[in-house]
């Protein structure tokens, strides 16, 4: 087994990443208190919650930095 050098290229992305992961996990729960207490609809919740998930992903899903155009073979 190969050990990951922490300054490696890998181990930052998987350390960034992780960090993404989390801050998503804590902001859900931070939106879900804060739609607790406050007038927030039925229908902001997911809107917030699947709007920012799609900005976060629309570079990923349009090929932004690719050389070719991303179809339907996206593999995700």
């Amino acid at each position: 087994m190969q050990r990951v050098q922490s300054d490696s290229p890998s181990y930052l992305k998987g350390a960034v990443f992780g960090l993404a992961a989390v801050s998503i996990s804590a902001g859900w729960s931070a939106m879900t208190r804060l739609a607790v207490t406050t007038s927030l609809d039925a229908w902001d919740i997911p809107a917030l919650r699947f709007g920012v998930a799609g900005l976060l992903l629309s570079p990923i899903l349009t090929g932004f930095g690719k050389s070719r155009p991303i179809g339907p073979d996206i593999g995700l």
